[in-house]
């Protein structure tokens, strides 16, 4: 049912439903979730941007620079790192197969990876299917985490206070009651 409405915030049409003897408005989406949005997107899209920019370059850093830039050689590598340190940190064994499905790369891929970290030393083989991080992995990857944060931090302040706006925004009441 269609009642008169007395629309404000210059609000041109707005759909009324009556619940309870009560109009509730649906409103139309406020320009601010969609320009928060859009804000946050954009601070999202600079960070990515530089991300991408670094994969494949030699590592700038004066610390682990040979292990560095071999994670930082493709995106598989880069995720293939990630994937250490998660279950380093979760205290697991990492299995090839493991490796190739959390990746969606091949088995073969996937072993030609874990061999090569094993004959460099970056990941310790416990037997034919299982390995775990080097020491000398771990203490690269916290290093690398240090030099991230240093970039990230004024960015990611930016990109939370953003997501939070916009998540405020987002979570308004879907029926506005007058």
């Amino acid at each position: 049912m269609t009642d008169n409405l007395n629309l404000r915030n210059n609000q041109k049409s707005a759909i009324a439903i009556n619940l309870d003897g009560r109009n509730h408005i649906l409103a139309p989406p406020k320009p601010c979730t969609n320009a928060l949005l859009s804000q946050t997107a954009y601070l999202l899209s600079k960070i990515e941007v530089v991300k991408y920019k670094s994969v494949g370059q030699k590592a700038k850093s004066k610390e682990y620079t040979e292990i560095k830039s071999y994670f930082n050689s493709t995106a598989n590598k880069i995720a293939y790192g990630s994937l250490i340190y998660k279950y380093y940190f979760d205290n697991k064994l990492l299995k090839k197969s493991i490796v190739s499905k959390e990746l969606q790369i091949t088995a073969k891929a996937a072993s030609d990876m874990v061999n090569e970290c094993i004959e460099a030393g970056y990941v310790i083989a416990l037997n034919r299917k299982e390995h775990i991080a080097s020491p000398l992995f771990t203490e690269a990857y916290l290093s690398y985490v240090k030099e991230q944060l240093q970039f990230m931090l004024p960015h990611a302040e930016n990109l939370v206070a953003m997501g939070n706006a916009t998540k405020l925004s987002l979570q308004r009441k879907k029926y506005d009651t007058w």
